[in-house]
Protein backbone atom coordinates (compact mmCIF):
# COMPACT_ATOMS: atom_id res chain seq x y z
CA UNK A 1 0.00 0.00 0.00
CA UNK A 2 2.65 2.34 0.72
CA UNK A 3 4.02 2.42 -2.68
CA UNK A 4 0.57 3.12 -4.28
CA UNK A 5 0.66 6.44 -1.72
CA UNK A 6 3.67 7.61 -2.91
CA UNK A 7 2.20 7.63 -6.54
CA UNK A 8 -0.66 9.02 -5.98
CA UNK A 9 0.54 11.99 -3.58
CA UNK A 10 3.42 12.83 -6.50
CA UNK A 11 0.64 12.82 -8.96
CA UNK A 12 -1.16 14.94 -7.42
CA UNK A 13 1.43 17.65 -6.47
CA UNK A 14 1.93 18.04 -9.82
CA UNK A 15 -1.69 18.33 -11.09
CA UNK A 16 -3.45 19.56 -8.16
CA UNK A 17 -5.99 21.89 -10.40
CA UNK A 18 -7.04 20.00 -13.34
CA UNK A 19 -8.46 17.00 -11.80
CA UNK A 20 -10.84 16.42 -9.01
CA UNK A 21 -10.09 14.25 -6.49
CA UNK A 22 -11.66 11.96 -4.55
CA UNK A 23 -9.59 10.26 -2.26
CA UNK A 24 -9.01 10.13 1.79
CA UNK A 25 -7.40 13.47 3.46
CA UNK A 26 -4.06 12.77 5.70
CA UNK A 27 -5.00 12.46 9.04
CA UNK A 28 -3.26 12.60 12.12
CA UNK A 29 -4.37 11.07 15.81
CA UNK A 30 -3.23 12.99 18.79
CA UNK A 31 -3.40 10.49 21.81
CA UNK A 32 -3.09 10.32 25.64
CA UNK A 33 0.13 8.77 27.08
CA UNK A 34 1.26 8.75 23.18
CA UNK A 35 1.31 12.28 22.13
CA UNK A 36 0.11 14.39 25.36
CA UNK A 37 -0.43 13.88 29.06
CA UNK A 38 -4.04 14.54 29.81
CA UNK A 39 -7.49 12.66 29.71
CA UNK A 40 -8.63 10.80 26.82
CA UNK A 41 -12.00 13.02 26.63
CA UNK A 42 -12.12 16.18 24.88
CA UNK A 43 -15.17 18.31 24.05
CA UNK A 44 -14.27 21.53 22.40
CA UNK A 45 -11.81 23.52 20.57
CA UNK A 46 -11.00 26.73 19.73
CA UNK A 47 -7.64 28.47 18.18
CA UNK A 48 -5.62 31.70 19.70
CA UNK A 49 -2.77 31.28 17.71
CA UNK A 50 -1.93 27.93 19.60
CA UNK A 51 -4.45 25.46 19.56
CA UNK A 52 -6.59 25.12 22.69
CA UNK A 53 -8.42 21.69 23.46
CA UNK A 54 -11.12 21.70 26.74
CA UNK A 55 -10.19 18.45 27.70
CA UNK A 56 -11.32 15.84 30.55
CA UNK A 57 -8.20 17.09 32.66
CA UNK A 58 -8.09 20.74 32.14
CA UNK A 59 -6.71 22.71 29.33
CA UNK A 60 -4.78 20.88 26.12
CA UNK A 61 -2.42 24.31 24.57
CA UNK A 62 -0.89 22.63 21.33
CA UNK A 63 1.70 24.97 19.40
CA UNK A 64 2.11 23.00 16.22
CA UNK A 65 5.16 20.96 17.85
CA UNK A 66 4.60 20.56 21.52
CA UNK A 67 1.48 20.04 23.75
CA UNK A 68 1.11 21.05 27.30
CA UNK A 69 -1.79 20.38 29.75
CA UNK A 70 -3.12 23.03 32.05
CA UNK A 71 -5.08 21.29 35.25
CA UNK A 72 -8.09 22.71 36.32
CA UNK A 73 -8.64 22.60 40.43
CA UNK A 74 -9.08 19.53 41.65
CA UNK A 75 -8.32 18.21 37.61
CA UNK A 76 -12.03 18.81 36.73
CA UNK A 77 -13.27 18.39 33.40
CA UNK A 78 -13.08 21.71 30.89
CA UNK A 79 -16.81 21.52 29.37
CA UNK A 80 -16.30 23.99 26.68
CA UNK A 81 -13.45 26.66 25.44
CA UNK A 82 -14.03 29.24 23.49
CA UNK A 83 -11.86 32.63 21.69
CA UNK A 84 -13.88 35.98 20.74
CA UNK A 85 -13.78 38.26 18.50
CA UNK A 86 -10.63 40.25 20.56
CA UNK A 87 -8.84 37.12 21.03
CA UNK A 88 -10.45 36.52 24.79
CA UNK A 89 -10.10 32.62 25.70
CA UNK A 90 -13.66 31.84 27.44
CA UNK A 91 -13.52 28.43 29.65
CA UNK A 92 -16.42 26.68 31.68
CA UNK A 93 -15.82 23.63 33.59
CA UNK A 94 -17.57 20.86 34.87
CA UNK A 95 -18.47 19.62 38.46
CA UNK A 96 -18.06 22.84 40.04
CA UNK A 97 -19.86 24.54 37.12
CA UNK A 98 -17.28 27.51 37.13
CA UNK A 99 -16.19 29.60 34.00
CA UNK A 100 -14.34 32.94 33.07
CA UNK A 101 -11.45 33.80 31.06
CA UNK A 102 -7.72 32.34 30.37
CA UNK A 103 -4.97 34.34 31.32
CA UNK A 104 -1.03 33.76 31.48
CA UNK A 105 0.76 34.95 34.94
CA UNK A 106 4.38 36.17 35.00
CA UNK A 107 5.95 32.97 34.04
CA UNK A 108 3.94 32.86 30.95
CA UNK A 109 1.85 29.76 32.39
CA UNK A 110 -1.89 29.69 31.87
CA UNK A 111 -4.18 30.38 34.40
CA UNK A 112 -7.89 29.67 35.62
CA UNK A 113 -10.02 33.21 36.27
CA UNK A 114 -13.13 32.55 37.48
CA UNK A 115 -16.59 34.78 36.82
CA UNK A 116 -18.22 33.15 39.73
CA UNK A 117 -17.83 35.08 42.45
CA UNK A 118 -18.73 38.03 40.15
CA UNK A 119 -22.26 36.90 40.49
CA UNK A 120 -25.17 36.59 43.13
CA UNK A 121 -25.61 33.43 44.51
CA UNK A 122 -28.74 33.12 42.93
CA UNK A 123 -27.70 33.94 39.50
CA UNK A 124 -24.99 31.46 39.17
CA UNK A 125 -25.15 28.22 37.26
CA UNK A 126 -26.09 25.37 39.10
CA UNK A 127 -25.35 22.90 36.35
CA UNK A 128 -22.37 22.50 33.67
CA UNK A 129 -21.93 25.48 31.01
CA UNK A 130 -21.77 23.46 27.93
CA UNK A 131 -21.41 25.95 25.15
CA UNK A 132 -20.18 29.42 24.99
CA UNK A 133 -20.76 31.43 21.95
CA UNK A 134 -21.06 34.95 21.07
CA UNK A 135 -23.49 37.77 18.84
CA UNK A 136 -23.51 41.38 18.72
CA UNK A 137 -21.01 42.21 21.22
CA UNK A 138 -21.86 39.64 24.11
CA UNK A 139 -20.62 36.49 24.95
CA UNK A 140 -23.06 34.02 26.06
CA UNK A 141 -22.36 31.01 28.73
CA UNK A 142 -24.90 28.52 28.25
CA UNK A 143 -26.14 25.40 30.73
CA UNK A 144 -29.38 23.75 31.53
CA UNK A 145 -30.55 26.12 34.15
CA UNK A 146 -29.12 29.63 32.75
CA UNK A 147 -27.92 31.62 29.76
CA UNK A 148 -25.27 34.06 31.60
CA UNK A 149 -24.67 37.03 29.25
CA UNK A 150 -21.42 39.21 29.49
CA UNK A 151 -21.69 42.32 27.52
CA UNK A 152 -19.89 45.57 27.98
CA UNK A 153 -18.39 44.28 31.33
CA UNK A 154 -22.06 43.38 32.78
CA UNK A 155 -23.76 40.23 33.47
CA UNK A 156 -27.07 39.71 32.71
CA UNK A 157 -28.70 35.97 33.67
CA UNK A 158 -31.92 34.25 31.54
CA UNK A 159 -33.83 31.22 32.86
CA UNK A 160 -35.93 29.02 31.12
CA UNK A 161 -39.15 27.89 32.42
CA UNK A 162 -38.25 24.31 32.50
CA UNK A 163 -34.77 23.52 31.18
CA UNK A 164 -32.29 24.92 28.29
CA UNK A 165 -31.61 22.71 25.70
CA UNK A 166 -27.45 23.00 25.29
CA UNK A 167 -27.07 24.24 22.22
CA UNK A 168 -27.27 28.13 20.99
CA UNK A 169 -28.50 28.43 17.13
CA UNK A 170 -27.03 31.54 15.45
CA UNK A 171 -29.12 32.59 12.56
CA UNK A 172 -28.73 35.66 11.52
CA UNK A 173 -28.32 38.35 13.74
CA UNK A 174 -29.73 36.84 16.31
CA UNK A 175 -29.54 33.77 18.53
CA UNK A 176 -32.56 31.49 19.29
CA UNK A 177 -32.48 28.72 22.12
CA UNK A 178 -34.68 25.84 23.46
CA UNK A 179 -36.87 26.14 26.13
CA UNK A 180 -37.36 22.53 25.99
CA UNK A 181 -40.93 20.45 25.65
CA UNK A 182 -42.19 24.37 25.90
CA UNK A 183 -41.14 26.49 22.80
CA UNK A 184 -38.58 27.83 21.19
CA UNK A 185 -36.84 31.38 22.08
CA UNK A 186 -35.04 34.65 20.49
CA UNK A 187 -32.76 36.75 22.09
CA UNK A 188 -33.73 40.08 20.79
CA UNK A 189 -32.84 43.56 22.21
CA UNK A 190 -32.19 41.95 25.23
CA UNK A 191 -34.93 40.57 25.99
CA UNK A 192 -35.91 36.45 25.34
CA UNK A 193 -39.32 36.18 23.32
CA UNK A 194 -41.02 33.34 22.19
CA UNK A 195 -40.81 32.23 18.66
CA UNK A 196 -44.14 31.65 17.18
CA UNK A 197 -45.89 28.33 16.43
CA UNK A 198 -42.59 26.85 18.03
CA UNK A 199 -44.18 24.36 21.16
CA UNK A 200 -44.29 21.14 18.86
CA UNK A 201 -40.69 21.44 17.82
CA UNK A 202 -39.48 21.94 21.23
CA UNK A 203 -39.75 18.97 22.19
CA UNK A 204 -36.32 18.00 20.15
CA UNK A 205 -32.64 18.65 20.55
CA UNK A 206 -30.69 20.80 18.38
CA UNK A 207 -27.16 20.84 17.46
CA UNK A 208 -26.07 22.80 14.53
CA UNK A 209 -27.10 25.95 12.39
CA UNK A 210 -25.80 26.15 8.79
CA UNK A 211 -26.36 29.12 6.82
CA UNK A 212 -27.76 27.89 3.33
CA UNK A 213 -28.52 31.93 2.35
CA UNK A 214 -29.53 34.44 3.93
CA UNK A 215 -32.76 33.86 5.03
CA UNK A 216 -32.98 30.09 4.76
CA UNK A 217 -30.66 28.18 7.46
CA UNK A 218 -30.49 24.16 7.77
CA UNK A 219 -31.14 23.06 11.34
CA UNK A 220 -29.42 19.87 12.75
CA UNK A 221 -31.82 17.67 15.29
CA UNK A 222 -30.95 14.67 16.09
CA UNK A 223 -33.91 12.99 16.41
CA UNK A 224 -35.67 14.70 13.24
CA UNK A 225 -32.93 15.46 10.87
CA UNK A 226 -32.29 18.95 9.71
CA UNK A 227 -35.20 21.31 9.52
CA UNK A 228 -34.93 24.15 8.05
CA UNK A 229 -35.37 27.40 9.42
CA UNK A 230 -36.52 30.54 7.39
CA UNK A 231 -35.46 33.84 9.07
CA UNK A 232 -37.43 36.76 9.51
CA UNK A 233 -34.59 39.15 10.48
CA UNK A 234 -37.57 42.17 11.21
CA UNK A 235 -39.65 40.14 12.96
CA UNK A 236 -37.26 36.97 14.54
CA UNK A 237 -40.65 35.86 16.29
CA UNK A 238 -41.86 34.97 13.21
CA UNK A 239 -39.42 32.72 11.97
CA UNK A 240 -40.53 29.31 10.74
CA UNK A 241 -38.80 26.00 11.50
CA UNK A 242 -40.00 23.48 8.66
CA UNK A 243 -39.26 19.92 8.87
CA UNK A 244 -37.65 18.56 5.70
CA UNK A 245 -37.18 14.79 4.15
CA UNK A 246 -33.72 15.18 2.98
CA UNK A 247 -31.76 12.08 1.98
CA UNK A 248 -29.03 12.80 4.61
CA UNK A 249 -31.63 12.79 7.59
CA UNK A 250 -31.62 8.87 8.04
CA UNK A 251 -28.03 8.63 8.08
CA UNK A 252 -27.71 11.52 10.33
CA UNK A 253 -30.19 10.43 13.13
CA UNK A 254 -28.81 7.27 13.58
CA UNK A 255 -24.84 8.51 13.66
CA UNK A 256 -26.52 11.04 16.33
CA UNK A 257 -25.21 14.34 15.55
CA UNK A 258 -23.98 16.21 18.55
CA UNK A 259 -22.00 19.22 17.03
CA UNK A 260 -20.41 21.11 13.98
CA UNK A 261 -19.01 24.05 12.30
CA UNK A 262 -19.07 25.67 8.80
CA UNK A 263 -15.93 25.81 6.63
CA UNK A 264 -14.44 28.67 4.73
CA UNK A 265 -15.48 26.93 1.35
CA UNK A 266 -19.00 27.63 2.21
CA UNK A 267 -19.73 23.26 3.24
CA UNK A 268 -20.18 22.45 6.92
CA UNK A 269 -19.00 19.73 8.86
CA UNK A 270 -21.57 17.87 11.43
CA UNK A 271 -19.95 15.43 14.11
CA UNK A 272 -21.40 12.64 15.13
CA UNK A 273 -21.32 10.27 18.63
CA UNK A 274 -21.54 7.25 16.55
CA UNK A 275 -20.37 7.50 13.29
CA UNK A 276 -17.40 10.35 12.79
CA UNK A 277 -18.09 13.41 11.00
CA UNK A 278 -19.83 14.08 7.77
CA UNK A 279 -19.21 16.82 5.37
CA UNK A 280 -22.71 18.58 3.92
CA UNK A 281 -22.45 20.94 0.90
CA UNK A 282 -24.92 23.85 0.16
CA UNK A 283 -27.99 21.78 -1.32
CA UNK A 284 -27.17 19.54 1.84
CA UNK A 285 -25.77 16.15 0.57
CA UNK A 286 -23.49 14.52 2.19
CA UNK A 287 -20.12 14.82 0.12
CA UNK A 288 -17.79 13.35 2.30
CA UNK A 289 -17.03 11.16 5.60
CA UNK A 290 -14.88 10.83 8.16
CA UNK A 291 -14.18 8.45 10.39
CA UNK A 292 -12.34 5.26 11.46
CA UNK A 293 -12.37 3.87 8.07
CA UNK A 294 -11.07 6.73 6.48
CA UNK A 295 -8.28 7.44 9.34
CA UNK A 296 -9.30 8.51 12.83
CA UNK A 297 -8.77 6.85 15.77
CA UNK A 298 -12.58 7.10 17.15
CA UNK A 299 -16.10 7.17 15.51
CA UNK A 300 -17.09 9.36 18.74
CA UNK A 301 -16.72 13.21 17.78
CA UNK A 302 -17.38 16.09 19.88
CA UNK A 303 -16.56 19.28 18.18
CA UNK A 304 -14.91 20.39 14.87
CA UNK A 305 -13.14 23.50 14.00
CA UNK A 306 -11.38 24.41 10.96
CA UNK A 307 -7.55 26.18 12.12
CA UNK A 308 -6.78 29.12 10.73
CA UNK A 309 -4.23 27.18 8.38
CA UNK A 310 -8.01 25.62 6.29
CA UNK A 311 -7.16 22.24 8.28
CA UNK A 312 -9.58 20.85 10.58
CA UNK A 313 -9.64 19.31 14.01
CA UNK A 314 -11.67 16.71 15.57
CA UNK A 315 -11.36 16.58 19.07
CA UNK A 316 -12.76 12.71 20.60
CA UNK A 317 -13.04 10.28 22.89
CA UNK A 318 -10.79 8.91 22.63
CA UNK A 319 -8.10 12.09 21.76
CA UNK A 320 -7.90 14.37 18.95
CA UNK A 321 -8.04 14.14 15.09
CA UNK A 322 -6.66 16.92 13.02
CA UNK A 323 -7.43 16.24 8.94
CA UNK A 324 -5.09 17.58 6.25
CA UNK A 325 -8.52 19.49 4.49
CA UNK A 326 -5.95 22.25 2.56
CA UNK A 327 -3.56 20.16 1.69
CA UNK A 328 -3.63 18.84 -1.98
CA UNK A 329 -2.42 15.55 -1.27
CA UNK A 330 -4.92 12.18 -1.00
CA UNK A 331 -4.57 8.55 0.13
CA UNK A 332 -6.37 5.80 -1.94
CA UNK A 333 -5.95 2.48 0.41
CA UNK A 334 -7.71 -1.19 0.90
CA UNK A 335 -10.99 0.80 1.99
CA UNK A 336 -10.94 1.77 -1.76
CA UNK A 337 -10.47 -1.87 -3.11
CA UNK A 338 -6.83 -1.83 -3.59
CA UNK A 339 -6.05 -5.26 -2.57
CA UNK A 340 -3.42 -6.28 -5.13
CA UNK A 341 0.24 -4.42 -5.64
CA UNK A 342 -0.04 -1.67 -8.26
CA UNK A 343 2.45 -0.45 -10.59
CA UNK A 344 1.15 3.03 -11.85
CA UNK A 345 -1.53 5.99 -11.84
CA UNK A 346 -2.75 8.40 -14.41
CA UNK A 347 -5.70 10.20 -14.92
CA UNK A 348 -7.95 9.94 -18.08
CA UNK A 349 -10.59 11.66 -18.73
CA UNK A 350 -11.41 12.94 -15.11
CA UNK A 351 -10.94 9.45 -13.61
CA UNK A 352 -8.18 7.84 -11.56
CA UNK A 353 -6.70 5.10 -13.23
CA UNK A 354 -4.49 2.40 -11.82
CA UNK A 355 -2.06 -0.02 -13.07
CA UNK A 356 -2.48 -3.50 -10.78
CA UNK A 357 -0.89 -6.88 -11.21
CA UNK A 358 -4.60 -8.12 -11.70
CA UNK A 359 -5.16 -5.68 -14.96
CA UNK A 360 -6.84 -1.94 -15.34
CA UNK A 361 -8.82 -0.68 -12.51
CA UNK A 362 -10.45 2.97 -12.54
CA UNK A 363 -11.95 4.52 -9.31
CA UNK A 364 -16.08 4.58 -8.88
CA UNK A 365 -16.69 8.08 -7.52
CA UNK A 366 -20.25 6.69 -6.29
CA UNK A 367 -19.01 4.04 -4.82
CA UNK A 368 -15.34 4.99 -3.57
CA UNK A 369 -13.95 1.99 -4.41
CA UNK A 370 -11.15 0.96 -7.53
CA UNK A 371 -13.06 -1.47 -9.95
CA UNK A 372 -11.58 -3.69 -12.65
CA UNK A 373 -12.37 -1.86 -16.57
CA UNK A 374 -14.55 -4.15 -18.84
CA UNK A 375 -12.20 -7.40 -17.32
CA UNK A 376 -9.48 -6.52 -18.27
CA UNK A 377 -7.46 -8.52 -16.13
CA UNK A 378 -3.75 -8.47 -17.63
CA UNK A 379 -0.95 -7.54 -15.79
CA UNK A 380 -0.38 -4.01 -15.90
CA UNK A 381 2.92 -2.23 -15.65
CA UNK A 382 2.95 1.43 -16.46
CA UNK A 383 -0.34 3.70 -18.07
CA UNK A 384 -0.27 6.81 -20.15
CA UNK A 385 -2.72 9.21 -20.77
CA UNK A 386 -1.31 10.43 -24.94
CA UNK A 387 -4.02 12.58 -26.64
CA UNK A 388 -7.60 11.60 -26.23
CA UNK A 389 -6.53 7.77 -25.71
CA UNK A 390 -5.29 5.68 -22.51
CA UNK A 391 -2.08 3.65 -23.45
CA UNK A 392 -1.78 0.51 -21.24
CA UNK A 393 1.38 -1.24 -20.97
CA UNK A 394 0.80 -5.23 -20.45
CA UNK A 395 3.20 -8.43 -20.26
CA UNK A 396 0.53 -9.43 -22.99
CA UNK A 397 1.48 -5.88 -24.93
CA UNK A 398 0.77 -2.54 -25.64
CA UNK A 399 -3.31 -1.83 -25.32
CA UNK A 400 -5.11 1.41 -26.09
CA UNK A 401 -8.44 2.55 -24.32
CA UNK A 402 -10.64 5.30 -25.55
CA UNK A 403 -13.42 5.13 -22.54
CA UNK A 404 -15.84 2.99 -23.90
CA UNK A 405 -13.15 -0.01 -25.57
CA UNK A 406 -9.54 -1.78 -25.69
CA UNK A 407 -7.47 -1.43 -28.61
CA UNK A 408 -4.73 -4.37 -28.96
CA UNK A 409 -1.33 -2.35 -30.86
CA UNK A 410 1.05 -4.82 -30.37
CA UNK A 411 1.24 -8.48 -28.87
CA UNK A 412 4.62 -7.75 -27.20
CA UNK A 413 5.73 -7.62 -23.58
CA UNK A 414 5.77 -3.64 -23.02
CA UNK A 415 6.71 -2.20 -19.19
CA UNK A 416 6.80 1.47 -20.65
CA UNK A 417 5.65 4.38 -23.27
CA UNK A 418 6.14 7.86 -23.40
CA UNK A 419 5.77 10.31 -26.39
CA UNK A 420 7.64 13.38 -27.69
CA UNK A 421 6.31 16.87 -26.52
CA UNK A 422 7.21 18.12 -29.66
CA UNK A 423 5.43 15.93 -31.59
CA UNK A 424 2.88 14.16 -29.49
CA UNK A 425 2.14 11.26 -32.58
CA UNK A 426 5.58 9.99 -32.06
CA UNK A 427 5.74 7.13 -29.48
CA UNK A 428 8.29 5.66 -27.36
CA UNK A 429 7.90 1.90 -26.27
CA UNK A 430 9.97 0.02 -24.34
CA UNK A 431 9.82 -3.81 -23.87
CA UNK A 432 11.94 -6.38 -22.04
CA UNK A 433 15.05 -6.04 -24.89
CA UNK A 434 14.15 -3.63 -27.34
CA UNK A 435 13.13 0.30 -27.53
CA UNK A 436 10.10 0.69 -30.79
CA UNK A 437 9.74 4.27 -31.91
CA UNK A 438 6.22 4.39 -33.52
CA UNK A 439 3.62 7.17 -35.31
CA UNK A 440 0.72 7.12 -33.68
CA UNK A 441 -2.20 7.10 -36.17
CA UNK A 442 -5.56 6.51 -34.76
CA UNK A 443 -6.07 2.63 -33.46
CA UNK A 444 -3.25 1.53 -35.12
CA UNK A 445 0.76 2.14 -35.06
CA UNK A 446 3.25 2.58 -37.70
CA UNK A 447 6.45 1.57 -36.92
CA UNK A 448 9.07 4.17 -37.47
CA UNK A 449 12.77 2.77 -35.43
CA UNK A 450 13.87 -0.31 -33.69
CA UNK A 451 16.68 -0.64 -31.10
CA UNK A 452 18.05 -4.07 -29.74
CA UNK A 453 19.57 -3.67 -26.11
CA UNK A 454 20.56 -5.89 -23.27
CA UNK A 455 17.76 -5.37 -20.54
CA UNK A 456 14.34 -4.26 -19.95
CA UNK A 457 13.23 -0.33 -20.30
CA UNK A 458 11.54 0.47 -16.56
CA UNK A 459 11.05 4.21 -17.10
Amino acid sequence: MRILIHILILFCLSKPICYSQNGEYFTRNYLPTVNYIGHANNFSICQNNNIFIANGNGILVFDGINWQTYHTKNEVYVSSIFNSSNNVVYYASGETNDFGILEKNKKGQIQFTSFKSNLKEQDRPAETIKQIVEKNGGVYFLSPDKIIELKNNTFKTYTPQTVFHIRALEVGGHLFFTDLEEQLLVLDQGVLKPVLNSQKIAFNKSYFSYKINAVDYAIGFRDIGIVIAHYDSINPQKTIFEKTNLPCNQELIASEIINGCQLTNGNFVVVSNKNGAFVLNKKLEIIHRFNTKTGLYDNNIKAAYEDNNGNLWLPNYSGVSYVELNSPLRKYTRENGISVPDQHATYYQNNLYIATDKGLQCFNNKTSKFETVLNFDKQVFFIKNIGTKLFICTAKGLFSYDGTKFFQLTDVFTSYISNNPLNPQTIYVGSENNISIYKNNKNELELLKFFTIKSEIKS
